[in-house]
């Protein structure tokens, strides 16, 4: 079983880093990247951890475009109304808040919770966009 030089196994500090992000704990996630980018040489490892920031980060982009939805919306119904016609979807919110609050949060913890499940066995799931990104520019 492949060591890092802080003596924990590879497969445990990837695990780590995904717990991490599994938690929302950004920076620690960013401090365990960085420590992995510049002190260690296995390359799953690497290639793991700057996963899980790539992934947390595209959830995040995901609930900022989902949570401008409203503000969309207000600014649509505010430029009818200056043309005097009623237009309202009052349920946009509730919509929304499902979205992210129920649906969206449930998808990411378990993408995350099965990512460091499977970094215990040093395995990985293949998400395409982000494995083909970090092939191409990490060697």
């Amino acid at each position: 079983m492949e060591k890092t030089k802080i003596g924990l196994s590879v497969n445990i500090v990837a695990a780590i880093a995904l717990l991490f992000a599994l938690f929302g704990n950004s920076l620690a996630l960013v401090l365990v990247v960085g420590y992995v980018l510049i002190a260690e040489s296995d390359l799953w490892l690497k290639k793991t951890v700057v996963k899980a920031l790539f992934v947390s980060l595209l959830f995040s982009l995901i609930y900022l475009v989902i949570g401008f939805i409203p503000t969309l919306v207000d600014f649509i119904e505010e430029i009818v109304r200056f043309f005097n016609v009623g237009f309202s979807i009052p349920v946009i919110d509730s919509v929304i808040y499902i979205i992210r609050g129920i649906f969206l949060s449930t998808i990411e913890k378990l993408v995350f919770l099965f990512m460091a499940f499977m970094a215990f066995s040093k395995k990985d799931i293949k998400i395409a966009p982000i494995d083909d990104f970090i092939d191409k520019h990490m060697a």
